[in-house]
Parts: structure tokens; C-alpha cells; sequence
């Protein structure tokens, strides 16, 4: 949103501020964007004399003239009305329900006024909380503007800020409904639960309803309101006597000029009794019903001054913030959305509410040591604040347990199919991930820790993705009730593992435990069954009724291990574990881990990583237990190959032992606990015979897993041997062939078929390709089509109700595309937000290939799915003509290497003193406008000393080709490595 200069009804008003107000403003108060912006203009700053609104239910005050009147922009999975006109003229039995809205505020009240077109009166069945299934309106504030943006696995994520009005025509049955007083309303408050019960609250809001008839018929014909909401409310501020807040909100909503709320208008209609009928939604980021939990989807209001000459600019806070732990003890915090936001402010990062650090506005990321997050067992808030001045924020939970008392760190692995939500005692009990050695209860469960689940064999499960080793992967939730579903990415008729190891500090106690679960459960202490759940059910009662009491069982001092396997049929899958004593949760004593500390652990993070002379880097982590003077073994593919002292954390393989033939290699490091920790390397890169001639072309299908020849006689080979495992397991997705066909227009090549498009390569983290290459130029192309549904929202052509995006940065040699969203860029412009599904979409590069390789990688931008996940359909490779153009460092006037003030003088005395030309004109051109001059020598002197913006690609930090055409050469430029 641009500024916008004076407005003419502002112009009018102080040219004639002594006029009355009607006939003073020409013009509506300025509009806004209807379903996203609105502005709310200070009645009270008005010149002349002083403007208020009386709350009486007629709408006739001169402010309402001018006020602008807002419709809808969405509806809800119900028939949203007819739009009519605003002046009540008779309606039709198709035309039944038509609403707007306005507001104006002074220093103590936002005042709202509406008029409902209707033709059915319903205010007697439903009140209190329910009065939403009736005629009635409710109104959205999020007075913090800071969301957050509700998980759908999450009830409620109203805060003390943000609250929901609904007021309804039952006002008409008040003891005296034309005193403001006495409006009452329902809804919530900051308390995830019925705040407002149909009780007055007029120190917060005070208003008057009233219905309209039809003059000439005496019918009804709809009904108006005016309400007031208070600036400054202190109800929800704890009582010291009492547990909790008293359910009303606290806020203190600034009118100051450009100041801005979350706000939302949402008119209903009941016609025939029994329920709500008809409902309308004001903002246009809810695409299906969901302000009520969640206000992250609320429109925006901004305040403003008539007296100002300009209305600022919109910023919007980032959408959402995602934190993780890193196993190095750093921590990734990364971030989404902040239209409007000015890429030369800096984004400020507070750790706890302390300013911590400030990256570039254009990042998206930032990684936090250990030392500005540590780890202390404690909780983090993470925010992320834009020029909004709105800090978004995550959680980074690291206790142990929650307030229920339950367990929230967890080693999680699966998801393992072939079962259903309740699959009998007798099938809970057989071993899902034994590879025929390693079982259930020998396997040493930590984060990263792999098995080769024997699917064919001794596994009792029909097996994730074959090809695809499952991983143990470590949860820290904010809660103890843990979405498996979101974690999982929502698969059916599956389980999966959830472990961890309980430290007891004290002496052996009795215990129970308590657990809740969607759908069965099975649980084991110590390797000893304890008790389980066989049937299908959602969860109830969290926190407060457990839904099963096992035990009593002991918890022995020092180590225990926690075993849960967790079944799901469709919909929701979840669960949660606490301990308990009569009934009550116990903690005392008590830590969790995700390691265990018993002496017999293998090398832990061990990671695998084919370089570019071919070798392969293993490094790992060792545990307290290692003893130094047992050598530590590698082996591959079972063959000892070399060993090391037991001190050592990392090996190198030099090329030739793992041979380069495309195969697929496992790698063992065996400590002195003689237990192995495993990772995998491909027999990659292999050469690559297309790219000996000119126009030789390579053509990779991603996620398939045997090549295909298309209709012109093309091959397009698996990509499996061109992955450089540098990263966690990926997955692949096989199309179903009876899913409606990928729209393939918009490719440039006729040819590609549908069975390349269908298939996909996925993860959630990086999925790198490395092709072997001599040096020279190629075009790549890489093909994308969002086919998940459930990975994005609707106006993206998905069904997801957050507005999810999947979206990735696209990485081919040192060029980026970053936030690329395929449903996104399906339709229209490709970051308008408007999309479709299963529309194929490619990027293309020219590169040119220097250290003998092209490096291809989708980038992950965080944990989950959406949005994150990494995902590609298909790579083409081509060999062309043409000399390999210079590289360079923009900037780099002398050629030195650097930029720094010589940079600027060197240009200076070239411009004006006759000295030497630059050796690379190219790297001169700081701003890149294909000639050296003033404005040059301008640019780079702002750059080093003002702020200004860097310069263009290549960038001054690495070496790079001029992407833009001009008549400038680079004649000697020797500083790229």
C-alpha cells in the first residue's frame, strides 16, 4: 500500500473547517481496501466543531455520511448473501441477507455502525455464547496487530489482545434496549472459551440495536446498530486472589496517526431456526471460517488523523516465525510475509524480549548461537519485528514438561503404514521397525539415529517409502499434546514411534501414567508392557480428565525409557503422556532426554559428504562414553575399510573407495559400544557423456524410479544417482494415474509427458543436485506443479483454511530465485497470491560451469509441511555455445578485491583526474546502468558509508557473470578463487 498524498475530503475540510461537517467534506472519508484495509478517521481532530457519535441505533449523526461503508470480500463453506444496495429497497425471497459496515473513532472509542437487509427476524432461540446461531454481527479486534497465525491442529490461539463481539438481535428483548448499558454480547475474550455470555460489559463495549420496517408495508426489513468500543481496557489483568485472568481482554489500542489493529466484521443469519444460516466475511485472508480460533486471518484497521497531509504506508508483520534447535546448539529462526515492508530497514530479532541481533531486510532467516539462545531448560520467545513494529513471535519450548505436567520432548519415528486406529492388542505388540538385528528394545534411540526396517522380513509394517531409511527425528513441542498428523504431513491407516528417556533424580518411586490419544495407544516403561488403548476416538478431556490411567508401575532412579506406538486411522492423530500419584501429575525429580547416558552409545550426528575431488568426509559426534583408547571402525557396505583413534571425529575416504557408478553405499562407524551409527552415500557424482559435445542435453526425472522415453524418443533417466547426499533421506511421490492430468502449457517444451510431471522429488530439508561438467555454458530449466492440495490454500487452488503456501528458494549455481511458490507462480503474477494446483511451472538459468560440476539445490526454508518442503519434478540440463563470460565482484573498481573508500577515489580520479581506467569495467559499474559515471562514483559512496543498497548481482561478496547486457568489458579481473 502506497502513501497516499492529502486527500480532497481532507483538503476540504481545513480550507472550510468553520462549515458544518455534511457539507463541508465533498467526499467519503477514505476507503481502504475492502476485505483488507480500513481506515477509521479521528472524528474528534476534525476541524470546526466537535464530532461525536450517539449511540441510539439511527445512524444519523453527519459522521456516518461521510464515514466509508464496507461490504465483504469472502463468505464461509455457507451461501453468502446477495449484494444489494445500501438503501433498504424491497427484497426478493433469492435476496434475503445483505450487510455493511463502518467506523470512526475519537481518543476513547472505536464507534461501528451497521446495516442488516433482512427478511426474517430470528433473536428467540439462541443467547449468551450461542447468539452467533442467530441474526447477529460479530466483530474481531487483535489490538496488537500480532496475529498469531492459528495451526490448524490448534484449538484457540486467541491471546489477552485479541477478542470476539457478537452482538445480536436478542438486544431487542433487553429490559430497556435503547440504553447503551445494557448491550449485551457474546463471544470471546483472550480466554479460548466462552468469555462474553450474554452479560452487559459497558466498560468495554456500549451500543444500541434496532429494527427497521418497511414504512409502507410495516414489515420487517432488517436492522441497524451502533456500538462503542473501548480504547483502554484493564479486565483481563490477573486478579492476586485469583488463578486465572477474568476472561475479559487487556489492551491499550493507540489512535495515533497510522496506527494499526487486526479487525474483522462478520454478519449472520438465521431464517429458519435451528442454527445460522447465511454468514458473511469481511476480510479477505479467511478463506473458510476460522477468525473465531484463530486471528491470523483478521483484515487490518488503521487510525487516522485528518490533519496529516499523507496516510502512511501499510506494514504488515511477518506472517508467521518458526525456531528450531539445531544439533550444533544453534538455533534457525525463519520467517514468512511483512508486505510493505522497506528491504533497506533492518528486521530486528528479540530473544525473550531482549534485542539480540538485526539482519538485512531482505533476510528471511537468521541463525542464533548458543550463547544468544541458551540451553538452560528453559523456554524461548522468539520475535521477529519488521518495520511494522509488531514482533511476531515462536515458541522455542525446551522444558521437559508442560503446565498439565506432560512430556513434550520427544524422539518421534515412523510413519509406518499398513494398520489401521485400532488394530487389537496382538498386532500393538509385534516390532514396526526391526531390520532382523536391531529391534524395539536394543534399537539406541537419538535424534538422527537410522534402521534399515525390514519390510519384507521381520517387520510386521508394510513400510514407509522403500527407498527412504526412517530416521528418528526429535520434537520439542509447545505443548504435551503432540499433532502427529501435522508432524507426519497427514497420512492414514498408519503408526508411528514416540520415545524418550525419563531421568528420575530421586529413589525408585510408584507411579501412574496418564495418556490421551487419537486413535489407540500403546505404551511400555522399561521395555515392560504397561498398558494400552485399542480403539478409535479423538481426544477429550486434555489436561484436566485423562482419557487412560495405566499402572501402577515403578520409575526407577536414573534412566527410564519411554516407549509410546501411536495408531491412527484418518482425520486427527495425536497423543499425550504425563506421570501421576492419586490422581494428580508428577514431575518432582524428574527430566527427559533424547539421548540415553548409559556407556554403550555409538558416535552420534554422523553425517556423510562426497566432495569435489570425489572424496567422502565422515563426521560425527562423540559421546561421554567413548573410550580413546578403543579404535573406532568404518566400514562399507559391511567390509571394513579403515579405522581411526577413538577420538576422532571425522574420517576421510578418498575417492575410489566408494566407487562412482551410481550406486547406493552404506557407511558404519563403530565405536568402542561396538553399536553402529549409519549413513548413506551415493556412488555420485557419475560423468555425464551428453555433456562432452555442444547441445547435449540431460534429462532428469525426479522422484522416478526407472527412466522413461518420451513421445520424441527422449530419456528421462531417475534421479536418484545425481543427488548429492549432503542432506537428511528424501522422499519421492509417485503420481496417481487417475488423477486429473497437470496442465503443461505453460512449458516452453512440447514434449515433456505427463509421467514426468506427475512424479516429484520432496523433503523437508534440501534436496542438492551435483552433475559432473566441463567447464563452459548450459541452460537448466527446472520444473515445478503444486499436486498437494492440502499444502495450500484456496485462493492458491488448494483446501488448506491457514492460507498455507508451500514455497523454497531455487538455487542453480550462484544464481537464486528465492520464495518460489509453484502454486503461486501457476497463475497471474507470481507472488500475487492468486494460484492454482496441478499447473506445471519451470525456472530457467544460463550458467556457466567453472569447478567441474553444476549444483543444483531446492532449498528448505524450515521445519514442516506446508510450507516449507522442498520439492522438484524434473531437471533438463543443455550444453550451449558460447565464450564464458568474465566474473566478477560488482564494485571492485581496482580489481584489488575488496570494496572499501579506494574503490571510490580510484573512480574519482578516473572520472575527473585522467587516471587509469578500471581494469574491469564491469565490476565499476557498482549500480550496474552499463556506463561509469557520476551517479556511478554516487552509488558506491552511498553504499560504503550511507546505507545505500548493494550492489546488483554478481554482489560484492562473491565472484560472478554480469546478468545484464550492456557494452561494457572486463578486460583483467584476477581476484575469483
Amino acid at each position: 500500500m502506497r502513501p497516499i498524498a492529502r486527500a480532497a475530503f481532507f483538503a476540504s475540510i481545513l480550507a472550510t473547517s468553520l462549515s458544518p461537517l455534511a457539507s463541508v467534506l465533498a467526499e467519503e472519508f477514505p476507503a481502504g481496501t475492502d476485505g483488507e484495509l480500513y481506515y477509521t478517521v479521528r472524528i474528534d481532530l476534525l476541524p470546526g466543531d466537535p464530532q461525536t457519535v450517539e449511540l441510539d441505533g439511527f445512524l444519523d449523526d453527519p459522521v456516518w455520511e461521510c464515514a466509508a461503508w464496507h461490504r465483504w470480500s469472502g463468505e464461509s463453506d455457507r451461501r453468502r448473501g446477495d449484494a444489494l444496495p445500501p438503501d433498504f429497497t424491497p427484497i426478493s425471497a433469492d435476496k434475503d441477507f445483505f450487510a455493511e459496515w463502518a467506523a470512526v473513532s475519537d481518543g476513547e472509542f472505536l464507534y461501528v455502525a451497521w446495516r442488516v437487509t433482512d427478511d426474517v427476524k430470528q433473536n428467540f432461540e439462541n443467547g449468551g455464547c450461542d447468539v452467533w446461531q442467530d441474526d447477529s454481527v460479530e466483530l474481531y479486534i487483535d489490538a496488537k496487530n500480532d496475529g498469531p497465525n492459528c495451526p490448524q491442529s490448534t484449538s484457540n490461539c486467541y491471546r489477552e489482545d485479541d477478542a470476539q463481539f457478537a452482538i445480536g438481535l436478542n438486544n431487542l428483548d433487553n429490559l430497556d434496549p435503547e440504553n447503551p448499558d445494557e448491550l449485551v454480547v457474546g463471544g470471546l475474550a483472550g480466554h479460548s472459551s466462552c468469555d462474553f455470555n450474554g452479560q452487559p460489559a459497558p466498560d468495554l463495549i456500549r451500543g444500541v440495536v434496532r429494527e427497521v420496517l418497511d414504512e409502507e408495508l410495516e414489515t420487517y426489513r432488517g436492522w441497524t446498530a451502533e456500538v462503542a468500543i473501548a480504547l483502554t481496557t484493564e479486565g483481563n489483568l490477573p486478579d492476586p486472589l485469583a488463578k486465572e485472568p477474568d476472561g475479559t481482554p487487556t489492551w491499550e489500542i493507540s489512535p495515533e496517526h497510522g496506527s494499526v489493529i487486526g479487525w474483522n466484521v462478520q454478519p449472520q443469519d438465521d431464517d429458519i431456526g435451528g442454527g445460522r444460516d447465511h454468514k458473511l466475511i469481511w476480510s479477505s485472508r479467511e478463506t473458510v471460517e476460522s477468525a473465531w480460533r484463530n486471528p491470523g486471518v483478521f483484515g487490518k484497521m488503521m487510525f487516522i488523523d485528518p490533519t496529516q497531509e499523507e496516510i502512511p504506508t501499510l506494514i504488515f508483520p511477518v506472517d508467521r516465525v518458526i525456531c528450531r534447535r539445531n544439533p550444533a546448539g544453534t538455533v534457525t529462526v525463519g520467517w514468512f510475509g511483512g508486505e510493505g515492508h522497506d528491504p533497506a530497514e533492518e528486521i530486528r530479532i528479540f530473544v525473550d524480549g531482549v534485542l539480540t541481533t538485526t539482519v538485512p531486510g531482505t533476510e528471511n532467516r537468521v541463525i542464533l548461537t548458543e550463547e544468544q539462545v541458551p540451553q538452560n531448560g528453559r523456554d524461548h520467545i522468539i520475535g521477529v519485528m519488521n518495520g511494522s513494529n509488531v514482533a511476531i513471535e515462536c515458541l522455542l519450548a525446551e522444558s521437559a514438561f508442560d503446565e498439565c505436567g506432560g512430556i513434550r520432548l520427544w524422539n518421534l519415528l515412523g510413519a509406518y503404514t499398513g494398520t489401521n486406529h485400532a488394530p487389537g492388542l496382538e498386532a500393538m505388540r509385534e516390532d514396526f521397525m526391526t531390520d532382523g538385528v536391531a529391534t524395539e528394545k536394543t534399537f539406541n534411540w537419538h535424534p538422527g539415529a537410522s534402521i534399515q526396517t525390514d519390510f519384507d522380513g521381520a517387520a510386521v509394517s508394510t513400510g514407509i517409502t522403500p527407498d527412504v531409511e526412517p530416521t528418528v527425528q526429535a520434537l520439542s513441542a509447545a505443548s504435551s499434546r503432540i499433532d502427529l498428523d501435522s508432524f507426519f504431513s497427514g497420512p492414514d491407516n498408519v503408526m508411528a514411534y514416540a520415545q524418550c528417556y525419563v531421568i528420575n533424580e530421586g529413589e525408585p518411586i510408584e507411579v501412574f501414567c496418564d495418556v490421551w490419544s487419537d486413535d489407540s495407544i500403546y505404551v511400555t516403561v522399561n521395555d515392560e508392557e504397561v498398558g494400552f488403548a485399542n480403539e478409535g476416538r479423538g481426544v477429550t478431556g486434555f489436561c484436566n480428565t485423562p482419557q487412560n490411567t495405566f499402572g501402577p508401575f515403578m520409575l526407577e532412579s536414573g534412566e527410564n525409557r519411554i516407549l509410546l506406538k501411536c495408531f491412527d486411522g484418518s482425520f486427527g492423530w495425536e497423543f499425550a503422556f504425563r506421570f501421576s500419584i492419586d490422581g494428580e501429575p508428577f514431575t518432582e525429580d524428574l527430566g527427559v532426554q533424547l539421548a540415553s547416558d548409559s556407556p554403550n552409545l555409538p558416535v552420534l550426528d554422523l553425517t556423510c559428504q562426497r566432495q569435489a575431488d570425489f572424496s567422502v568426509v565422515l563426521e560425527w559426534r562423540n559421546p561421554d562414553s567413548t573410550d580413546p583408547d578403543v579404535e573406532t571402525r568404518i566400514l562399507v557396505e559391511g567390509e571394513e575399510v579403515a579405522t581411526v583413534p577413538g577420538d576422532a571425529t571425522t574420517a576421510t575416504l578418498e575417492d575410489g573407495v566408494i566407487p562412482r557408478d551410481g550406486g547406493v553405499y552404506e557407511v558404519e562407524v563403530i565405536n568402542n559400544s561396538e553399536l553402529p551409527s549409519r549413513c548413506v552415500v551415493l556412488g555420485s557424482p557419475v560423468e555425464i557423456s551428453q555433456f562432452e559435445e555442444i547441445g547435449g542435453q540431460l534429462l532428469i526425472n525426479c522422484g522416478a524410479l526407472v527412466a522413461i522415453e518420451d513421445k520424441v524418443g527422449r530419456v528421462w533417466e531417475p534421479d536418484l544417482i545425481y543427488l548429492a547426499f549432503d542432506q537428511a533421506p528424501s522422499n519421492v511421490a509417485i503420481g496417481n494415474p487417475f488423477a486429473p492430468d497437470i496442465d503443461l502449457d505453460a512449458l516452453e517444451d512440447p514434449d515433456i509427458p505427463q509421467s514426468v510431471i506427475r512424479t516429484e522429488r520432496w523433503c523437508d530439508c534440501d534436496l542438492h543436485y551435483s552433475l559432473l561438467a566441463p567447464e563452459g555454458q548450459y541452460e537448466v530449466s527446472v520444473f515445478f506443479a503444486e499436486t498437494c492440495a492440502d499444502c495450500v490454500s484456496g485462493s492458491l487452488g488448494g483446501n488448506n483454511i491457514e492460507g498455507a503456501n508451500r514455497v523454497f528458494d531455487v538455487r542453480v549455481e550462484e544464481q537464486v530465485v528465492e520464495a518460489y511458490s509453484p502454486a503461486d507462480a501457476a497463475e497471474g503474477d507470481p507472488n500475487d497470491g492468486f494460484g492454482a494446483i496441478d499447473v506445471a511451472t519451470q525456472l530457467d538459468f544460463r550458467v556457466h560451469a567453472t569447478d567441474g560440476a553444476i549444483d543444483i539445490t531446492i532449498e528448505d526454508l524450515g521445519r514442516g509441511n506446508p510450507p516449507e518442503n522442498a520439492a522438484v519434478k524434473a531437471i533438463k540440463v543443455t550444453r550451449v555455445e558460447g565464450d564464458s563470460p568474465p566474473r566478477f565482484k560488482r564494485g571492485d573498481v581496482d580489481g584489488v578485491g575488496g570494496i572499501i573508500i579506494t574503490d571510490g577515489i580510484y573512480l574519482l580520479n578516473f572520472l575527473f583526474l585522467g587516471r587509469d581506467a578500471p581494469p574491469c569495467e564491469d565490476a565499476a559499474d557498482a549500480n550496474d546502468r552499463g556506463k561509469i559515471d557520476i551517479s556511478t562514483a554516487i552509488y558506491l559512496f552511498n553504499f560504503l558509508f550511507l546505507g545505500g543498497d548493494n550492489p546488483p548481482a554478481p554482489g560484492f561478496e562473491f565472484c560472478g557473470e554480469d546478468p545484464t547486457p550492456d557494452e561494457l568489458g572486463c578486460e583483467e579481473y584476477d581476484n575469483c578463487e
